[in-house]
């Protein structure tokens, strides 16, 4: 079974700079066989918006081109995207010229850029691919020990560090790739979400199966430590599993979801951000 759901960041009344922005995170789900979820195929692209120009745009190419082979290595990205960067910079170049020698130069300058997350279903296994900081993760749960992880970033301080981007006017850096597989059995949850989401995701973990590390972290003069702290003080402790499930329930509509996002962005738990989740619970 599969749900997915994406909303815009929450935009505060007085800020009428933001009034009209789009969401720059996409994410598109493939599946071969339509009666069934297998042979699944899934990608999810956060648009980096603080740099270049046409992040929503150039997110929603991505994801719309993902092969339906996984990528052996980065030189293998680099060849995928040249068989469509150069006519997206060329369209987009003509609507940054249109817009005014500001945006032309911006966009020259910066082009455009995003994540991206891949996975693909194999007969025995998921074969995932990630670049930059959105994130996947899987949880296995067994009579003997409960297992989550999460790739590329298994650590909160992670998500401190500025992360490397596909971008439509530079070369793929192999310090921005990463690939892994793990096998189907036993697997209860896989997740694909953008880095907000991901790192409200992971401190709920770490609250629960890394307490003396998360009660560190709490006491951190940090960004992540003020969300940590915020967490340990208004979020009930819960199992991962619980965790999932309500997850799992919360993405069944797009109005859940996007209530229950502003919601822990205004209560301080959930950074600012556009939010995408995509869910497969086997």
């Amino acid at each position: 079974m599969i749900r997915s759901q994406t909303c815009a960041k929450y935009i505060h009344e007085e800020d009428q700079k933001e009034a009209n922005r789009q969401n720059e995170d996409a994410f598109c789900i493939y599946n071969s066989d339509s009666k069934s979820d297998k042979n699944l195929k899934i990608a999810l692209s956060d648009g980096a918006g603080g740099m270049g120009l046409f992040a929503a745009d150039w997110s929603k190419q991505l994801v719309d081109n993902l092969p339906n082979e996984p990528f052996e290595n980065v030189e293998s990205v680099s060849n995928w995207l040249g068989t469509f960067w150069e006519q997206f910079y060329d369209r987009y170049s003509q609507k940054a010229a249109k817009l005014g020698s500001d945006y032309q130069n911006k966009f020259f300058e910066q082009g455009s850029a995003a994540t991206l997350v891949g996975l693909w279903e194999k007969e025995t296994v998921f074969e995932w691919v990630t670049y930059g900081d959105s994130c996947i993760s899987v949880f296995s749960k067994s009579s003997i020990d409960n297992t989550f992880q999460m790739f590329p970033y298994s650590l909160p301080s992670q998500f401190s560090t500025y992360p490397h981007l596909i971008n439509v006017q530079e070369e793929c850096q192999q310090e921005g790739f990463l690939k892994g597989s793990f096998e189907k059995e036993n697997v209860d949850f896989i997740l694909l979400t953008s880095d907000a989401l991901s790192l409200y995701i992971l401190l709920r973990v770490w609250q629960t199966e890394k307490k003396e590390e998360f009660k560190k972290l709490t006491l951190e003069n940090s960004k992540i430590g003020h969300l940590a702290n915020k967490i340990n003080e208004l979020e009930e402790v819960i199992s991962a599993n619980d965790f999932l499930e309500n997850l799992w329930k919360i993405t069944e509509s797009k109005e859940s979801f996007e209530k229950w996002c502003y919601e822990k962005h205004k209560s301080g738990v959930l950074e600012n951000d556009d939010y995408t989740c995509v869910i497969v619970k086997l």
